[in-house]
């Protein structure tokens, strides 16, 4: 839905849908993977808002057509991340019989093992979140450990985990923005720990919205080998985005290596900058976001 709808206002309107700032692109730019995004607003595994559910759609070349197949083999990712059931959760009564539990759990294995099917290989992992299917006393979290738990023992497939984002009672709404962002870095903390990852060089340390643009001097200074730096960027007028980079530069003015080089939503961050590859001298590095331009010094010491 609307992660970019104001908090005061609705979340249905397309204008306002941005995956680029949804969790998942978020999570795939934290670890530098590639991204693909199979998702259909209102979806569910055993009934959605409307007459179509996961297991009949996510195959699909063309979403409109059910005999358009994609080729699973053109896209062999690492990891897969499931995130169903919160549409089942409230629609659930309106099937007739009504499915126990157990019934809910069968249903996610078989979704599970679909999966499988198609991505032997992967790590797949379950998550839920973060709206009310998780929050304190709901089962549904309940139903996908039962699943993962099944599959672990009756296919000798561990190569799955689960991953619940929690609810936060004082917000009902979709998640805008700033929660995709916290959802985005906790779940890349996740898969690069289960996977053994070194997870690039970026995290962003808070979503507060800064007031100003702002370029720390790196610490520790002089470094050796790595050293971390931090800067702020503001919301831009309407602007959601701002195209960031940050560059090393040597003492001629020859580029060493880009840091950052996308646009960022408004946030603080925070770079790791290894220099393993460079000799002892003076470095600098430069921070342009929009029309700011911010340059620092330096000193590497090996």
């Amino acid at each position: 839905m609307g992660n970019e709808a104001p908090d005061s206002g609705t979340d249905d309107k397309m204008s306002q849908e941005n995956n680029f700032l949804a969790y998942g692109a978020i999570t795939s730019r934290l670890l530098d993977a590639d991204y693909m995004c199979i998702a259909k607003s209102g979806i569910g595994i055993m009934i959605s808002w409307f007459p179509l559910i996961m297991p009949e759609y996510y195959y699909r070349l063309n979403p409109d057509d059910p005999a358009s197949n994609w080729n699973f083999d053109e896209y062999i990712p690492d990891v897969v991340v499931i995130n169903l059931l919160q549409n089942d959760s409230w629609l659930i009564g309106n099937l007739n019989p009504v499915p126990d539990s157990s019934q809910r759990v069968a249903a996610y294995v078989d979704f599970i093992r679909t999966i499988r099917s198609r991505h032997p290989n992967a790590f797949i992992v379950c998550s839920l979140g973060s709206m009310d299917a998780t929050k304190v006393g709901s089962p549904w979290p309940g139903y996908i450990e039962s699943a993962v738990q099944f599959v672990h023992a009756a296919d000798n497939d561990t190569n799955i985990t689960t991953f619940f984002f929690p609810f936060d009672p004082a917000w009902t709404k979709h998640p805008r923005v700033r929660h995709h962002l916290i959802m985005g870095q906790n779940l890349a903390d996740h898969i690069s720990d289960k996977m053994g990852w070194v997870t690039g060089i970026e995290n962003i340390f808070t979503t507060q919205s800064p007031n100003n643009f702002e370029l720390l001097q790196n610490y520790p200074n002089p470094f050796n080998p790595s050293t971390k730096i931090k800067y702020s960027v503001p919301r831009v007028g309407a602007r959601c985005i701002v195209p960031v980079q940050l560059i090393v530069y040597d003492v001629l003015g020859n580029e060493m290596v880009t840091l950052v080089n996308e646009h960022k939503p408004a946030g603080k961050y925070e770079v790791e900058f290894s220099a393993n590859h460079l000799s002892s001298g003076t470095y600098f590095y430069e921070l342009r976001a929009g029309d700011f331009i911010s340059v620092k010094k330096m000193l590497l010491v090996k």
